[in-house]
C-alpha cells in the first residue's frame, strides 16, 4: 500500500491533480500474493492513468480497505465519467481503453474490477484482490524462488561487472 500511495502522490501532483488518500484504519495482516500485488498495482496504475488523460479532473480520492481475505483499493475522480458500455469487459473499445486489461488482470488472480461511472460526474474504479497469510505466501514462494532471487542477482552483476 505504501508503494501505491507514494506512486499516486507523485503521480497525480505532475498532473496537477488533488489526491485525497483515507489510510485504512486496521492494519493488513496477511500478504498479497505475488502475482495478485503485481496484478493489482497495474491496475491501479492503469485507473490512474486513465484520470490523468481522459477524465478532466482537478481530485482524486483514493480508499484502501484491507480485511484479513481480501484487499479494496477504491480509486474515484470528480471527472467527466465514462461511456457506460466501456465498462463491458467483452466490448472491444473497453480493451482499447485498457479497462478490459484491468478487469483481465485481476480474474487471472482471483480478483476482480468493478467500475461505477456517472456520465460528466466521476469514476470509481474499485480494485479487489485475495490476500493469503505470511505463512501462504512464504510457502509459495519457498526456497527455489530465493535461489532464482539470487541468481538473477548474480547474473546481473556479471553481467556489469564480467566473469569473475
Amino acid at each position: 500500500m505504501d508503494h501505491a500511495s507514494q506512486f499516486a502522490a507523485d503521480f497525480l501532483a505532475s498532473a496537477r491533480i488533488r489526491l485525497d488518500l483515507i489510510a485504512p484504519s486496521v492494519v493488513m495482516v496477511g500478504m498479497l500474493p505475488v502475482a495478485a500485488r503485481h496484478n493489482l498495482i497495474l491496475a491501479f496504475k492503469e485507473a490512474l492513468n486513465n484520470v490523468v488523460k481522459h477524465a478532466q479532473a482537478d481530485q482524486v480520492r483514493i480508499r484502501f480497505d484491507p480485511t484479513p481475505k481480501l484487499l479494496t483499493i477504491h480509486v474515484s475522480d470528480n471527472g467527466r465519467g465514462i461511456c457506460p458500455s466501456l465498462d463491458n469487459a467483452s466490448n472491444d473499445d473497453s480493451q482499447r481503453h485498457g479497462l478490459g486489461n484491468m478487469r483481465a488482470r485481476l480474474e487471472s488472480v482471483g480478483g476482480s474490477v468493478s467500475i461505477d461511472s456517472q456520465a460528466n460526474r466521476s469514476t470509481t474504479d474499485c480494485f479487489r484482490a485475495p490476500v493469503g497469510s505470511a505463512n501462504d505466501a512464504l510457502a509459495k514462494e519457498g526456497p527455489a524462488t530465493e535461489q532464482n532471487r539470487l541468481s538473477g542477482t548474480h547474473k546481473a552483476l556479471t553481467a556489469r561487472t564480467g566473469p569473475g
